[in-house]
């Protein structure tokens, strides 16, 4: 590393590197840097999520090779860009675990980011740039924050986009740091959880910002991300745990501004985000994130038959009826606490308990006995049916008006 002695650098280049690493895993930071427009990324693309990966990338393109002394000043510039930016420790940290004083840290880092500054500056052959600009690239008009996130809240529509897929796609971008801090995360995430209606790109961002926010305060810990659906929400909680660093006090207050901003992005889609901080030991902590769905009415179908289940399935596809098939009528009363259905359909003849017993059980049960229940069989039992709770009763075999009928009839004047 010793291009920043040959090379004439623009300061306010290396100003605005040092700018984007300290916040390069904050999206709102990160898309008013000039940096985006000097390196040509694409607007209509993720230029933040590009930008990222540039100067990642570049930290990593300086990496000594192995035949590279180990207290070389190669491997500790590198060490340096690794522990400050990539894995957001701060500079006491660091200096601790380099074996370097505060003051010592400071001036080697100043050196790290010029060396980085150098390498970005000739390997972008950015001096013609900056000359055919006319420097105008780091002397772009300044957006402050507050002018960022007004324009992220006016610039994107409100839309329906997919739980399960935006969280794995958040999963997989978070995965590198996750390894780099030796953070485990384990996942409890439901087959099925309902369409979201949000902004999808500042939604997107907010649980990368939560997510990363949360790697960071347990270094060496683990994390378990838990998802389920409550009325008309999809709730997210980030838990961890870790060891009880000296440090842990500064992290959190670093963490605080990156949670600030998920909160105010997860508010622009009319959620919640919350932070709370077990007492007693600063390295546990959860992040709750609540999130609207699209308005669609959670059908829980049990029935032992999967060929039946299948055909409920075709009948309320495309409809705003979301149909949960269960085979095992002994999960019913645990599922449908957690689903909170609108209606359920219940096939009497099933095995291990008796569906007129079952059907009194979920009249009785105190927190689902409010839900409608629809009996549908091939016995002749209408009459029974209706004495022992059922919202009203279906014959088999059915037609898919007629089913459909029946669910309308029962969400009618439901809020």
């Amino acid at each position: 590393m010793s291009e920043a002695r040959h090379l004439t650098i623009s300061a306010p280049f290396v100003a605005d590197v040092r700018r984007a690493l300290n916040h390069l895993y904050d999206p709102a930071a990160l898309r008013g840097n000039p940096l985006i427009q000097l390196f040509s990324l694409d607007p209509d693309e993720d230029e933040v999520s590009a930008l990222r990966q540039l100067l990642l990338s570049a930290i990593e393109a300086l990496k000594p090779s192995q035949a590279a002394p180990a207290q070389s000043q190669e491997w500790r510039y590198y060490q340096i860009l690794l522990h400050r930016f990539v894995e957001q420790f701060m500079q006491r940290e660091v200096a601790h675990t380099l074996g370097l004083s505060i003051r010592q840290l400071r001036r080697q880092e100043t050196q790290a980011l010029r060396e980085l500054a150098a390498y970005l500056w000739s390997h972008y052959h950015l001096a013609e740039r900056m000359e055919t600009a006319n420097t105008n690239a780091t002397t772009a008009i300044t957006v402050s924050r507050e002018e960022e996130l007004a324009w992220s809240q006016n610039s994107f529509p409100s839309e329906s986009a997919e739980a399960g897929p935006m969280l794995q796609a958040v999963a997989q971008t978070v995965l590198p740091l996750a390894k780099l801090l030796q953070v485990q995360i384990e996942y409890s995430i439901p087959e099925w959880l309902p369409q979201l209606a949000v902004q999808v790109v500042t939604v997107r961002q907010a649980l990368l910002s939560a997510l990363t926010t949360a790697i960071r305060l347990v270094p060496g810990g683990r994390i378990t991300v838990a998802a389920e659906v409550q009325r008309q929400e999809v709730q997210l909680c980030i838990s961890g745990t870790g060891q009880s660093l000296p440090s842990l006090r500064r992290q959190e207050e670093e963490s605080i501004e990156g949670l600030a901003i998920a909160q105010q992005l997860v508010s622009f889609s009319g959620g919640r985000l919350e932070l709370t901080l077990a007492p007693g030991n600063r390295a546990a902590f959860a992040i709750r994130i609540a999130l609207p769905t699209v308005k669609q009415w959670i059908v829980l179908a049990i029935d032992d038959n999967p060929d039946t289940l299948a055909l409920l399935q075709r009948y309320t596809s495309g409809t705003r009826y979301h149909l949960v098939g269960v085979r095992e009528p002994e999960q019913t009363l645990k599922l449908a606490e957690k689903l909170h259905p609108q209606v359920i359909i219940l096939d009497v003849m099933l095995p291990g308990i008796d569906g007129w017993e079952l059907l009194g059980r979920l009249r009785a049960h105190p927190k689902i006995g409010h839900v409608p229940v629809v009996v549908c069989t091939v016995l002749p039992e209408e009459p029974l049916a209706l004495a022992l709770g059922a919202a009203t009763f279906l014959r088999k075999p059915l037609s898919r008006p007629i089913l459909l009928a029946a669910l309308d009839a029962q969400v009618e004047g439901i809020g």
